[in-house]
């Protein structure tokens, strides 16, 4: 499931006018999928979202070949643009009934921006990419529902490395803390052995990649190859 907020500018005020959470599950993620994957050209789809209100409010999205994906509007305004990735990237994960709404920055040679959604509960992460090694430098995220934020530290969070389009990114505690609400309850024993499982498979995933990696040093040298791989 994709879950986001979109934020919607006034060109003519200069500023943002509202902010509507959108939520795509799984069903359509896969048919904007399947849609895509059957031939180019523009293509526009219209989805429902619920506003700062609370009221149910039309998104317009249309695809950008350029781009690779769709440019958001709402009501005529702007709000925003969703990556082709992100739509990979989501179809398949879960979103907690509580999740927040991020912006993830994914830092390796170059920064790479992707939505995603944290869990309050136990602080994961998840990223919507489907892009290996976008984050082998680390991460930061930005809290996307700014009128819920405590303070100006609560919406910037850094997160620890990973393999985001495989597992979730964790938050450290102490940042957690500082953006739960008050009287927020610690997660249930199920929320902790779905923690421990993770922490398991980021183990066997890094144990897998230093392995590769002595499997390397162990080939013979042949001399340099020729032409780009």
């Amino acid at each position: 499931m994709l879950y986001t907020s979109l934020h919607v500018y006034d060109p003519a005020l200069d500023c943002m006018v509202d902010r509507v959470q959108i939520g795509l599950e799984d069903e359509t993620l896969k048919a904007i999928l399947d849609a895509l994957e059957r031939g180019p050209g523009v293509k526009q789809l219209e989805v429902l979202a619920n506003n700062g209100a609370g009221d149910a409010v039309r998104v317009v999205m249309t695809w950008s070949n350029p781009t690779a994906g769709f440019f958001c509007r709402v009501d005529g305004f702007p709000a925003g643009h969703i990556h082709y990735d992100e739509l990979k990237g989501a179809y398949g994960k879960p979103c907690a009934p509580d999740a927040r709404t991020l912006s993830v920055c994914l830092s390796n040679e170059v920064d790479i921006w992707r939505r995603g959604v944290l869990d309050p509960g136990n602080g994961m992460v998840t990223v919507y990419t489907a892009q290996r090694d976008l984050a082998y430098l680390g991460a930061d995220a930005y809290l996307l529902d700014v009128d819920q934020a405590h303070s100006l530290d609560s919406m910037y969070l850094k997160l620890e490395k990973g393999e985001p389009s495989i597992y979730p990114l964790r938050v450290p505690f102490e940042q957690l803390l500082q953006i739960r609400p008050p009287g927020f309850e610690e997660a249930s024993p199920q929320s902790a052995e779905q923690e421990s499982a993770i922490d398991s498979l980021q183990r066997l995933i890094s144990q897998m990649q230093q392995g590769a990696s002595l499997d390397e040093l162990d080939k013979p040298k042949t001399g340099p190859a020729s032409g780009l791989r």
